[in-house]
């Protein structure tokens, strides 16, 4: 089945009432069980074994479920045919992508290995799970390194245990030795570091215990002794672990009782650096390190170990960057930037970074200026008040602009140096590099976009006084992009007459007024539907009418700035697949009006869910043939979902 066939069949079922839902699902029971094996990401063949008895009703509800919550109610069978399936399933989540199930969701390995019988050999056969585990690279090390996969056999000890502390590590050599009744496993293991003396260099104790182990009278309580009491005895400390250690991000927060002194250890164990993920070629992966940034107290050392390995890395995934990170000494710009861009406004935001050191010590100014979180009223202040320095004296302005692109120290010092009469870079009484006009208008580079950004702070009374010094570009881009007084746009119009600059800039969203003009501006890259799509509905109702299939970015800006609702596109949008996909696609663009109704609870008063059903009903009611029509129809039919309904309505009653 293709995409918009599945979201089809799916979406019929839902707008269908119950007693045609279930009709319709027992006709196309092969395509439904075609849809369950996407959905849910196993073969076709194990779906139609696991539901291929089951009533219409049940597998339309098992479409609605949670695929990870229906793949743990199966693992719960321990069976080792599932196994491999489910190791490899990837299920369709409701925004149409694929996502390996194992790696969303690790712990679906461990439901099935507690549920598993071992004494059956499927689990070991070639082609068994515990053999495509003993492969995992990547992320897959995730489910591997927290289903107690390393307890179940020696090869896997040997691929999983350079990743896991020593106390768990001595778990998994229990766990050998309740397996197996005797300490052959250890033997195995033995004979295998003999061979290979690597294996255990990251637990070189490893082969003194497991020796110990073999001449003991309880080889159990001679590998509890070795095992450090209250050290990695709880999983989601252990699951924590795993994820840092195969550079999987998404845990923001230190476990509760996870201690630091331990992250210490396995640092000096084994470090957390990068050259020490496990094989990935996928480059998903984060720093292990950086993640460890990521959790409140992270210790001076390890952030700092890090910041000098990465500072650009650190800066965006540290919780706390201490303020002598920004005032170091840069041999690299970009670097540079990169932390101020990443961790500057976290940080006075925050609280731990004060503005005002942050204006008198930290450089460039330019780059500081354009990373200054402005909208922050201590901030603001902060800036508004140095700036009382420059006064209203052009002179002054100008020779700080001069500056905002060269200077490398901190904004207090560029003020200093503007208001010098000594100045060593001289003063300027005209604005430096001046610039024309652009058509159309571009956003400002950093120093430019800077300059604005602190004029806006500066009192009207300086803005005034230095405006009439504009070049054409610094007019047009505080009258485009900026959001000047009055009096001070009265100001640059008056000294600059834009009007000409602005008509150019905006000419070519004039071209597109028109209805008539929306096949040129539809296809062409960057034209205005793209750029601006707050255009007329007109013109925005009449460009649905040719919606690409795979979407276009302007709908999706249109239904969030409520340009257009997802209502229009329902009604107005051709080809009815294009129509389809488009609803799916942006259905969270506009809160209140999802495709299946509002999640959150504040549903509009004809929701699209609503308006869709009643749609369907209309045209289509309990006629079994109809639904099934317009099911076959989607696909070619060139005009709108309700012209398709009325099609196949009609279609239906010919016997068609």
């Amino acid at each position: 089945m293709s995409d918009s066939s599945r979201s089809a069949l799916r979406l019929a079922l839902r707008l269908a009432d119950p007693a045609t839902a279930d009709a319709l699902a027992e006709r196309m029971r092969p395509q439904l069980l075609a849809l369950l094996s996407d959905r849910l990401g196993l073969p076709r063949e194990l779906v139609g074994e696991l539901l291929g008895k089951d009533d219409a009703g049940r597998l339309r509800a098992v479409l609605e479920e949670d695929p990870v919550e229906w793949l743990a109610s199966v693992a719960r069978t321990g069976d080792p045919a599932l196994g491999p399936a489910l190791w490899r399933a990837e299920y369709r989540d409701d925004d149409g992508s694929k996502i390996r199930a194992v790696e969303e969701a690790p712990g679906l390995l461990a439901i099935l290995l507690e549920a598993a019988d071992f004494l059956d050999d499927r689990w070991y056969a070639e082609g068994g799970l515990l053999n495509m585990v003993q492969g995992a690279e990547g992320f897959l090390m995730l489910p591997a390194l927290t289903s107690g996969a390393a307890g179940l056999s020696v090869d896997l000890l040997a691929a999983f245990g350079p990743y896991l502390p020593p106390p768990a590590v001595v778990d998994a050599c229990l766990s050998l030795f309740a397996l197996w009744g005797s300490t052959e496993p250890f033997e195995d293991f033995l004979r295998m570091h003999e061979e290979v003396p690597l294996l255990t260099h990251w637990h070189p104790w490893l082969p003194d215990m497991l020796r110990a182990a073999l001449t003991a009278p309880d080889p159990e309580a001679c590998l509890r002794e070795h095992r450090a009491a209250e050290e990695w005895t709880d999983p989601e400390h252990l699951h924590a672990l795993a994820r840092v250690r195969c550079g999987c991000p998404g845990l923001a927060a230190r476990p509760d009782g996870l201690d630091w002194a331990l992250i210490r250890r396995e640092h000096q164990r084994l470090s957390f650096h990068r050259e020490n993920l496990p094989a990935d070629d996928t480059g998903r992966a984060v720093t292990p390190l950086l993640l460890l940034t990521e959790w409140e107290g992270c210790p001076a050392h390890l952030l700092w170990e890090s910041f000098r390995a990465d500072p650009v890395g650190t800066a965006e995934y540290a919780a706390e960057l201490p303020f002598e990170a920004f005032t170091v000494l840069w041999t690299d710009r970009e670097e540079r930037n990169g932390v101020l861009r990443h961790a500057l406004e976290r940080g006075i935001l925050a609280g731990r970074l004060p503005v005002e050191r942050v204006l008198a010590e930290v450089g460039p100014a330019g780059t500081v200026l354009a990373h200054l979180p402005l909208d922050h009223g201590p901030t603001r202040k902060a800036l508004t008040d140095l700036l009382d320095t420059l006064g209203t004296d052009p002179v002054n302005w100008l020779t700080f602009y001069a500056g905002l692109s060269t200077a490398s120290g901190s904004v207090t010092a560029l003020v200093a140096d503007a208001t010098a009469t000594d100045a060593r870079t001289g003063r300027h009484t005209s604005r430096p590099r001046p610039a024309p006009a652009q058509s159309p208008a571009e956003q400002p580079d950093e120093a430019r976009s800077a300059f604005l950004k602190v004029l806006a702070c500066a009192s009207e009374e300086a803005q005034l006084a230095v405006v009439p010094h504009f070049d054409e570009r610094v007019v047009q881009h505080l009258l485009v992009f900026g959001s000047p007084s009055p009096a001070v746009r009265a100001a640059a119009v008056a000294a600059h007459d834009p009007s000409a600059q602005v008509a150019r800039a905006g000419g070519r969203l004039a071209e597109a007024e028109s209805a008539e003009a929306v096949p040129a501006y539809r296809t062409e890259p960057g034209g205005p539907l793209e750029e601006l799509p707050d255009r007329p509905r007109a013109l925005l109702l009449a460009a649905l009418e040719k919606t690409p299939v795979w979407g276009a970015d302007w709908i999706g800006a249109a239904l969030g700035r409520g340009r257009l609702t997802h209502t229009d596109v329902l009604l107005h949008a051709a080809p009815a697949r294009a129509a389809l996909h488009t609803l799916q696609q942006y259905s969270d663009e506009r809160p209140g009006e999802q495709v299946h109704g509002d999640a959150s609870g504040g549903a509009a008063p004809q929701s699209l869910c609503v308006r869709a059903k009643a749609l369907a009903r209309e045209h289509l009611g309990t006629d079994v043939d109809a639904w099934v029509g317009c099911l076959r129809l989607l696909p070619t039919f060139a005009g709108t979902l309700p012209e398709l309904l009325a099609e196949a309505n009609a279609l239906a009653r010919k016997g068609i």
